[in-house]
Formats: C-alpha cells, structure tokens, sequence
C-alpha cells in the first residue's frame, strides 16, 4: 500500500489523507507523479490494473479519475488549474512500444497531442504548459526535437539529426523488424529482430539474444533507443559479422498492465527465464535460423 500524509511544520501535526491498496506492490512510477496544486493533488495508481492518473481533493478524496480503458501512463507532465487539462504520457496495453503525448480536459475527453506516426515521444513542458518540446524516435529514425504548442501543433523543429541520418545511410544497416509469438503457455510476447543487410531466407544464420527483464523495463520499444548501444548499432555491427540478433520482453515488463508485470512477484527469474527459452524453441524453427548456434547474454537483471 501506499499512504500520503499531510504535515504542518508549526504544529508538527501529520495527518493521513490517502492509504491507496494495490496488488502485490506499488510501481514507483507513482512517486514520480505525486504532485500538489491549490485544494488538490495528483497521483498515479494502479489500483484498476494500470497505471493512470487520479486528481484527490486534501481530504483524500477522488475527485476524478483522468484515464480510462487500458492506458498505461509513463509520465505525468502536469495538470493546468485554469483549463483542467491534464498531460502526460502512455501507452496502450496492445501497442507497449509505442509512446504518445496526451492531454485529457476538465470534460474527461483526451486527445493525442503528438503526432500518430508509429514511434516514441517524450516531452518537456513549460512551467505554464502552454509549450512543451517534443522528442521523437523510432527504431530506424535517429531523435527529431520539436517545439509545439499545447494542442500539439509543431512551432518549430530545433534538431532534426540530418547529419546523423546522412551518416547512416552510407552503413549497411541491417533490417530491423518487430514481431510477436506466442509461447507454449499461450502468452503473446513481443520482440524485435535485426538481420543481415543481405539477409538470404535459405540460409541459416547463428542467433545472439539480448535481454535485461527486470521488472517494468522495456527493451522492445520502437524508439532510436532500442538496442544494447542505441539504435540496435551494436546489433548492426552482429549482423555485418553474420549474426541475428533478437530481443523480447517477457513477462515481468512494462506497458502491459500491471498482471502482466507483476506476475513474477515473489518468484523473480523464473518466468523471465522460461519466456526467453520459449523464444529459443521459436526460433530454432524458423527455417533461417541455426537451431545449434543460439547464444544469449543480458547485462545486470540480464
């Protein structure tokens, strides 16, 4: 459980206000949230399955809910006391590799700010909120900033990383693919792949697994940040060398609802370990792939 107490430094006075009772643990991305404004405060809860926003009076009272259906919030930006708008970040429990910028009204209607091009976008508000910079990627396109205002309308691009893109496209990259499958107990999981530039399907190739799975992380992400280094650029150096590289996200991550992350509860490695030689059966049968040369490494809960 989670409690929030409200103090008065003069009288030396605590008083419980909130006691919020979740499943199993509390994600500390609701610590991030706590925010105060006059009469009121925001904090994220999981309390309904995923991780959303609620506005309570100083008394601990829901005022409202902000979110609804299946939406994960990363990010809580802030909530303008004058319009009632809300921004934050999500993602939907059926498309966790993607990140959009959002804005919910006084009304309980919510709008994507960011554009709808498939990617990740993140954001930095001005104290007023009426301006925020938006950072986008996704896995094949270095980070574009841009300056937009608050209905998501672009101002100004500051960074498109032109040079960099000019750069790449004299590399011979590597396709990078997303992909799901399902395991032997019926989970979908999702993954990315990174082939050879001159990828040949009657071939084999040898097969190198990255993962970390540690709880809430997110290692498939259609972001330029996927990838040990980035941009998947040391799995591209795995792929001129001969290599497939693979990445899923097992149970035990984020951006699926809170069942989904927290089912390793209290038996941390198991399941992680079971979905990644789920992924190593899959994928010895697949007919490009050499089921005796499949090695795996992760780096710290990897």
């Amino acid at each position: 459980c989670l409690e929030v107490y409200m103090a008065n430094p003069r009288s030396t006075e605590c008083k419980k206000i909130l006691r919020d009772n979740v499943d199993k643990y509390i994600n500390e991305n609701v610590f991030h949230s706590l925010a105060f404004y006059p009469n009121r405060f925001v904090l994220m809860s999981e309390r309904n399955g995923y991780n959303q926003l609620y506005l309570y009076d100083f008394n601990g009272s829901v005022v409202k809910k902000v979110n609804s259906g299946t939406t994960v919030v990363k990010t809580f930006y802030g909530y303008d006391t004058n319009s009632g708008n809300f921004y934050y970040s999500a993602c939907e429990t059926d498309t966790p590799m993607q990140t959009h910028i959002y804005c919910t009204d006084s009304k309980g209607k919510t709008s994507v700010l960011s554009s709808r091009q498939e990617g990740s976008h993140s954001a930095i508000f001005s104290k007023n909120l009426k301006y925020y910079m938006d950072v986008y990627s996704n896995i094949n396109t270095p980070y574009i900033t841009s300056l937009c205002d608050r209905n998501g309308k672009t101002l100004k691009v500051m960074e498109d990383n032109g040079e960099l893109c000019d750069k790449l496209k004299g590399l011979k990259l590597g396709q990078r693919e997303f992909f799901t499958f399902t395991t032997g107990e019926g989970i979908v999981l999702n993954g990315y792949i990174v082939k050879p530039a001159d990828f040949d399907a009657t071939k084999k190739y040898p097969v190198i697994i990255f993962q970390y799975s540690g709880p809430g992380s997110q290692q498939v992400i259609d972001s330029w940040g996927a990838g040990n280094m980035g941009g998947t650029l040391y799995e591209q150096y795995l792929a001129q060398e001969g290599f497939i590289s693979v990445c899923i996200d097992g149970r035990g991550t984020g951006g699926r609802g809170a069942e989904f992350e927290k089912c390793t509860y209290l038996r941390l490695g198991l399941l992680e370990a079971k979905d990644q030689v789920e992924l190593a059966l899959y994928l010895g049968k697949q007919s490009y792939i050499d089921a005796g040369r499949i090695g795996i490494w992760g780096w710290s809960y990897g």
